[in-house]
C-alpha cells in the first residue's frame, strides 16, 4: 500500500464525486468512485439492491466488495454509508488521507431536493440519516473541508493547499500541476 490516496467522505450530496474527479485532474492521479463499483458488482442500482435485500444485506455487501479492492494511487468518492463499516474505514485510511467534506444539514436537504435515494433505514427521516453519520465523518476525517456554499474549485484548492502543508510544502504528489 502507498500513501498518496485520497479519499472522500460525507453526506450525499456533498459534492464526493465532483470534487474527487476535480482532484483527479489536478493531481493526475485515477479517479474512482466507490458506488459505481457495487453497482457493477450488483448489477442493479444501489437503491433498488436496499430495496430488495435490505440495508444490512446492502452494508455487509458494501463491505465485502470494497475491502477487497486495492485504492492505491487513487482519487475515491465513496458512498455515504461506508462509515458504518469500520473495516472499510480502516482499509480505506491505509491508503492514504480520509478528507471528510462536511456539510451542514439545511444545505445537505437543499442539494438533495427529494428524489435521491439513500441507504437508510424505511422509517429514518433525512434529519435522522445526517446526525447518525455526523459524529462517524468526524471520527474518521484526517482533514475537514466546509463545503457549505462553495464551488468545486475553492473547495479543490483549500484540500490542494492543505495538503501540501500537511506535507510540509515539499515538492511531490499534492503539489498539483
Amino acid at each position: 500500500m502507498d500513501n498518496n490516496t485520497l479519499v472522500l467522505i460525507g453526506m450525499p450530496g456533498s459534492g464526493k464525486t465532483t470534487t474527487a474527479r476535480a482532484l483527479s485532474l489536478k493531481f493526475d492521479m485515477e479517479f474512482i468512485d466507490t458506488d459505481a463499483l457495487l453497482v457493477d458488482e450488483c448489477r442493479m442500482p444501489l437503491g433498488e439492491y436496499v430495496k430488495e435485500y435490505g440495508r444490512e444485506a446492502f452494508l455487509d455487501f458494501q463491505e465485502k466488495v470494497i475491502t477487497s479492492f486495492d485504492f492505491s494511487g487513487y482519487v475515491v468518492a465513496t458512498g455515504g454509508s461506508v462509515v458504518y463499516s469500520e473495516k472499510i474505514m480502516k482499509h480505506l485510511a491505509g491508503y492514504g488521507t480520509i478528507i471528510y467534506l462536511q456539510l451542514d444539514f439545511e444545505e445537505m436537504e437543499k442539494r438533495l431536493g427529494s428524489s435521491r435515494k439513500l441507504a437508510r433505514n424505511k422509517d429514518q427521516s433525512l434529519e435522522d440519516m445526517y446526525f447518525e453519520r455526523k459524529p462517524l465523518y468526524e471520527k474518521y476525517a484526517q482533514l475537514t473541508i466546509d463545503c457549505n456554499g462553495r464551488d468545486t474549485g475553492s473547495i479543490v484548492e483549500e484540500i490542494s493547499a492543505k495538503l501540501s502543508e500537511k506535507a510540509g510544502g515539499k515538492e511531490g504528489i499534492y503539489a498539483g500541476k
